[in-house]
């Protein structure tokens, strides 16, 4: 898993995974984003996403089928939804460098030091 010493704490995987298990619904998926470790080769990105996920699958048995989603070689990182349970073993796959929600609220910036225009 990711060195989580140089990641916010919001978003270490054991957080991540938190959030995932208490807004997952009984019999529905939930999406991340998975990022690959950067030693990872660009063109061995789609056999590593599918090593993950085909070995998630043979492991854990859910009722949650995983979904897939969009492989992006470059960024190093794929899309898959599924049920807490086998995110957590995707994560704990050694290739895995971390992974975030898919939908994150709020992450724009606050303004500072607003001033009112008159």
């Amino acid at each position: 898993m990711a060195d989580d010493k140089t990641n916010s704490p919001e978003w270490t995987i054991g957080n991540v995974l938190k959030e995932l298990r208490a807004k997952a619904k009984p019999g529905k998926g939930v999406s991340v984003q998975v990022f690959l470790k950067d030693d990872i080769a660009d063109d061995q990105v789609q056999a590593v996403v599918q090593d993950i996920v085909g070995g998630v699958k043979d492991r854990v048995k859910s009722k949650v089928p995983i979904a897939l989603g969009k492989v992006h070689r470059m960024a190093k990182s794929f899309s898959v939804t599924a049920d807490p349970d086998t995110m957590a073993a995707i994560a704990a796959s050694p290739a895995v460098k971390t992974i975030l929600p898919s939908e994150i609220e709020d992450v724009y910036p606050k303004p500072v030091k607003r001033k009112t225009v008159e």
